[in-house]
């Protein structure tokens, strides 16, 4: 038996993705694999599958923390420049 009909379609976008991007695609798939395998019930998985996805959008580490950070402080050190800042009067 091949597996559940669900699984050719969850595999096909991590293939289709970049190379660089494909070990993180698989990883994320692994994990839902795996919440799908040990939850009780498929409503179960789907909301332990909704919480995944809304840490990654609003934890720690999250996208909004991402995007609140000034873009500075997302580089590494080495990428940084010497350049100064200037402050902009606010507009009225």
């Amino acid at each position: 038996m091949s597996g559940p009909p669900w699984q050719n379609q969850t595999r096909r976008p991590s293939r289709a993705a970049p190379e660089d991007r494909q070990p993180q695609l698989r990883r994320i798939q692994w994990k839902l694999d795996q919440i799908r395998s040990t939850s009780r019930t498929p409503l179960l998985a789907c909301l332990r599958m909704n919480r995944l996805l809304w840490e990654s959008v609003a934890g720690e580490r999250g996208l909004l923390a991402c995007l609140q950070q000034p873009a500075a402080a997302r580089r590494r050190p080495a990428e940084t420049t010497g350049a100064r800042i200037i402050p902009l009067a606010p507009r009225h």
